[in-house]
């Protein structure tokens, strides 16, 4: 019998992407088990031979798997995902270092491919691998009283057992909405200059990077991927007060508004995880939600491109790993 709270997912950087490679590094503070689904075909050939019946004749036509988790966000594991995110990021400084990270803009971002291993390492028990994994979708959200917690998706190929090696815990810390403060600064103005204090509840990043995977002739499993532009959301809850209020106020009155916004979370020199997207407001708003019987306003922001940001999302994560395992 297995028992899902033996499940386990590790990874490992592919050097060729679709060719799997060994795990390397065991996932922390997961929420629950990976989901993990097939999406193959396979597929009845009609034949129009004189009989009623759907055909005598099937063929399998090929198949990709999809995967994704939650968890709690750490300094130590975030690198993972926006290396394949945004492209691999190779850090800067000696402990603390500073992985960097921006939106693509002219050319296709080199990601971090993975195979990814998922199971309770017991012997007959539900261990798999899926090689070429690249990430499609990544949320980032945070409340007050609680440890920031994420969720992926991963786009991979062929889905095959393994056996799994047995890694170590590592040492990591969890981001914590204590830790955290948003800064909203003018679309003239500088990023990260104006802290927003005793305003806002909570916050939803989300990142959808619209990819696909494609097959090339021959092949039954993906070999190939189709880039696009990285979609950023960012979605805070706010207290109505006067600074609220004033956005609210904007958003109504028919133009367009737009802000720079950064969402950071910190712990010290060697625990800095800091978001920036330069966005546009929506005009949507939620009138009104409450927290018991204090009004509270939704608002969303769609990421756009700034010419002194020079980008349209960016992202820095410090911590003491000098090299992702």
């Amino acid at each position: 019998m297995s028992n899902k709270r033996l499940i386990k997912v590790q990874l490992g950087k592919e050097v060729t992407a679709f060719t799997p490679v060994a795990a390397t590094a065991l996932l922390a503070e997961l929420d629950d088990m990976p989901k993990v689904t097939l999406d193959g075909m396979s597929e009845v050939l009609i034949d129009q031979a004189g009989a009623l019946n759907p055909g005598s004749v099937a063929v399998f036509d090929g198949a990709q798997t999809q995967v994704g988790w939650s968890g709690k966000a750490t300094y130590q594991d975030l690198p993972f995902f926006m290396d394949s995110l945004f492209g691999v990021a190779t850090p800067s400084g000696a402990n603390p270092y500073v992985y960097a990270y921006a939106g693509p803009l002219a050319t296709p971002p080199t990601l971090r491919r993975n195979t990814i291993e998922f199971g309770d390492a017991i012997a007959g028990g539900p261990n798999y691998k899926i090689p070429g994994c690249l990430l499609n979708k990544f949320s980032l959200s945070t409340k007050p009283r609680e440890a920031v917690k994420y969720s992926v998706e991963f786009l991979g190929g062929q889905l095959s057992t393994v056996t799994m090696a047995a890694l170590s815990n590592r040492t990591q810390t969890p981001l914590h909405n204590s830790q955290s403060s948003i800064y909203i600064d003018t679309w003239a103005g500088t990023m990260g200059a104006t802290a927003v204090t005793a305003t806002a509840q909570e916050f939803t990043l989300d990142y959808d990077a619209k990819r696909s995977m494609a097959w090339l002739s021959g092949d039954l499993f993906p070999t190939d991927h189709d880039e696009d532009i990285i979609d950023c959301k960012l979605k805070g809850v706010f207290k109505f007060n006067a600074t609220s209020k004033a956005y609210v106020d904007e958003l109504i009155g028919n133009a367009l508004s737009q802000r720079q916004l950064r969402l950071k979370f910190t712990t010290g020199a060697t625990a800095i995880a800091q978001f920036d997207i330069p966005a546009v407001l929506m005009p949507k708003i939620d009138m009104w939600s409450e927290r018991n019987t204090t009004i509270m306003v939704s608002i969303e922001a769609q990421a756009m491109y700034h010419s002194t940001v020079a980008n349209y999302a960016k992202v820095s994560i410090t911590n003491a790993v000098s090299a992702l395992p």
